[in-house]
């Protein structure tokens, strides 16, 4: 393999099966990913909270991975359980740039 030292996953029909978790073929190679050290990073325009147990099942919490959520709005550390950065559209320029 080449010196891969990231990986990110769309979770939305490649990594994943809609509402059906992490492809059964995708979890083992994701864990023997990150255990030879190669960070993976779930991508998705989902909330963070409705998509963290597929993170859990492919057990990027044991692997200090990072999440990003809510179309790239978001990105959570998910072995300490919190939100590094946010980034949200300010209402008065959304409403302007709309009207």
């Amino acid at each position: 393999m080449a010196n891969i030292k990231l990986i990110t996953l769309d979770m939305e029909g490649t990594a994943c099966v809609f509402q059906k978790g992490v492809a059964e073929g995708n979890i083992q190679p994701i864990i023997s990913d990150q255990e030879k050290g190669v960070k993976v990073i779930f991508a998705t325009g989902r909330p963070v909270i409705i998509s963290l147990p597929k993170a859990y099942k492919v057990k990027m919490d044991q692997y200090n991975e990072y999440f990003i959520g809510f179309n790239e709005g978001c990105i959570y550390d998910i072995a300490n359980q919190k939100i590094e950065h946010t980034q949200t559209i300010n209402n008065e320029h959304l409403f302007t740039t709309i009207i």
